[in-house]
């Protein structure tokens, strides 16, 4: 679920004419003033290999997920020994992280979506936006004859 949670962090905001911009939604739920919610994690240790290893292989046309023979160069390399369960859990964790990239659904895999921006934040962003309109009009008194 973390890997998830991070691939659709890192996945870019739809402007309003459908395409991706520069903004992730990461940057897009900070500026919000949000939190971003992160599923709790029982082995870190497993995600500091997964982020060591690469979440993903740059592939063909797209992100593909890490490989077996990746995930044992990098240990070999890095002179960490995996137990099988543990390298079976960063294999998934890293299909996970791809196939949420690919995901267009655009809702996030941990957390509800109403919890993604502090109310408070938006209240005061919303008040500033409409402050001009909610000035007092100002009203000539002077008679004209």
């Amino acid at each position: 679920m973390w890997a998830r949670q991070q691939a659709w962090l890192s996945s870019s905001v739809k402007g309003s004419d459908g395409k991706a911009t520069a903004t992730t939604r990461a940057q897009q739920i900070e500026g919000d003033g949000g939190t971003i919610r992160l599923p709790e994690v029982q082995a870190n240790h497993l995600v500091s290999v997964l982020i060591g290893a690469g979440m993903c292989l740059s592939g063909g046309m797209a992100a593909a997920p890490i490989t077996a023979t990746e995930l044992t160069a990098w240990c070999n390399g890095a002179g960490r020994t995996l137990a099988p369960w543990e390298f079976t859990a960063v294999l998934a964790a890293s299909r996970a992280y791809v196939s949420q990239t690919h995901s267009e659904d655009g809702l996030p895999p941990y957390g509800d979506t109403s919890d993604l921006s502090d109310p408070e934040v938006l209240s005061r962003k919303f008040a500033r936006s409409l402050g001009g309109l909610a000035r007092p009009v100002k009203r000539n008194t002077k008679a004209t004859t």
